[in-house]
């Protein structure tokens, strides 16, 4: 009887949306697991032991080209967030205010020289002196590039910029033996205690370069200057463009070498290891992340293994998918197909959303209308067919509402027809009874609830005892 039922996409569709809230579930769940699963399982990777990676000669260029692309990749990004941080910036960057201290270097031809006190040199001010022998100029303007300086300066200067934008607007320059150093200040700051902490650092690598070779200081000018920021907010497009570029390069790199290589590429680029040397990465330094895109990926996959699985099991599922089930395939009239009683639920809105279709757009009625519409139908029906008696039963008879039943029990009543409900007549020897004494018999259905096999079994039972099933009212 049911076997041959078709199926109805549309219904199948809209009976899958009404189980959204699962639906949502399904992929909260996944968003959850999968990037965590990932995250434990990258985690644990990361504490087996070292890695060591080698580059082949067959890849260098490539893990070359990927470290160079790396390195401009970090600069650009650098350049578009300086660019972010003036455009949002109430400073006038066209009218700067800034400090300077100018100074003349005074040495004598006999102690010019880098081999003067060799066993003297101090750290990295040595190492300075070593590659730039013939200029201590340089020595002393590679100050205003060194961190505790410049954040000492920048704490003072009342500039209201982060230290990666004050960067940005450190000027130097060293000609002969003239060198000069020019910093940014806020309008309100305190410029001469500026230039002295500026007179003072100065001074103080003097000292300390003395013994590698002497020399003299002489201070030719400082004070305030007025001056238009180098930087250009209009160069933030070129940029842009430019990041756009080099993000593109970097994805067609990766699909040449592998991740390890591309791992080995930004350790060269950060300048932790020169290309050509053995990488060997230790558990401790392997970095793990929660990769947040893996949430995203998870929330759609877990709703569309979600629907999937509700869709499964609408195809599967013996019960009743809807009201056309009963008149095309058993063959019975349906008097009314009323909207069953439902508690209120988070968003509803959207469950009668997604009902409307499934019940081909039928006009909403409240419920004591839908309940007159059933009685006028049947007691139409009863009147041309000399009905006085009916029973009303289904295969669901201990859980279809009460209050649907006892409508339609008093609403036949008032038309002057004996009404009663009865249990199961495949089951039930006295609901059999009743029935075969009844003039008629309805049958009530729910959607998505009662099964064809019992309303097989129902009307199959119904015609072995020549019991009259004059009609049928279906529940949605």
């Amino acid at each position: 009887m049911f076997d041959d039922r078709e199926m109805n996409l549309k219904n199948l569709f809209f009976t899958v949306l009404l189980k959204w809230r699962w639906i949502i579930l399904f992929g909260l769940v996944v968003a959850a697991a999968l990037p965590s699963y990932k995250y434990m399982s990258e985690k644990k990777a990361a504490k087996t032991g070292a890695k060591t990676i080698t580059v082949d000669e067959a890849s260098m260029v490539d893990v070359a080209t990927a470290a160079q692309l790396y390195s401009e990749h970090d600069m650009l990004k650098s350049q578009i967030a300086v660019y972010d941080e003036m455009s949002e910036s109430n400073l006038d960057f066209t009218n700067m205010r800034n400090v300077y201290v100018q100074y003349y270097v005074e040495e004598e031809d006999s102690l010019k020289g880098s081999e003067a006190h060799p066993e003297l040199y101090y750290g990295d001010i040595a190492r300075a002196i070593t590659e730039t022998a013939d200029d201590l100029t340089q020595v002393y303007i590679s100050l205003a590039n060194e961190d505790t300086f410049l954040r000492e300066i920048l704490s003072i200067s009342e500039s209201g910029m982060s230290e990666m934008l004050f960067r940005q607007f450190v000027v130097t320059s060293a000609k002969g033996h003239v060198f000069s150093i020019q910093l940014a200040c806020g309008e309100n700051a305190n410029a001469t205690e500026i230039v002295r902490k500026v007179r003072e650092a100065i001074e103080a690598r003097s000292e300390r370069l003395q013994f590698v070779r002497p020399h003299s200081l002489v201070l030719v000018s400082s004070g305030v200057i007025r001056s238009k920021a180098q930087v250009v907010l209009s160069d933030k497009y070129t940029v842009s463009n430019q990041l756009y570029n080099v993000e593109n390069w970097l994805t067609n790199i990766k699909k040449n070498i592998s991740t390890d290589y591309m791992t080995y590429a930004r350790y060269v680029a950060d300048g932790e290891i020169a290309l050509g040397e053995k990488l060997v990465i230790k558990s401790s330094d392997t970095k793990v992340y929660f990769k947040k895109k893996l949430v995203v990926i998870g929330f759609v996959a877990g709703a569309f293994l979600g629907a999937f699985f509700f869709a499964c099991l609408y195809i599967v599922s013996t019960k009743l998918h809807m009201a056309e089930d009963i008149s095309e395939c058993a063959k019975l009239r349906i008097f009314e197909v009323i909207e069953a009683p439902r508690k209120k639920k988070f968003f509803g809105f959207l469950d009668r959303l997604f009902m409307r279709p499934i019940s081909n757009n039928r006009r909403r009625l409240d419920f004591d209308k839908q309940i007159g519409s059933a009685v006028s139908a049947i007691s139409l029906y009863a009147e041309k067919n000399s009905v006085k008696n009916v029973a009303i039963t289904g295969s669901l008879y201990d859980k279809i509402d009460e209050k649907v039943t006892n409508s339609l029990v008093s609403g036949l009543k008032s038309e002057g027809i004996k009404a009663e409900v009865v249990d199961d007549i495949a089951y039930d020897k006295a609901a059999l009874k009743t029935c075969s004494k009844a003039d008629g018999v309805v049958i009530i259905e729910q959607i998505g609830k009662s099964l064809t096999g019992e309303i097989e079994r129902e009307l199959n039972c119904a015609g072995e005892y020549d019991i009259n099933v004059i009609g049928s009212v279906v529940l949605e």
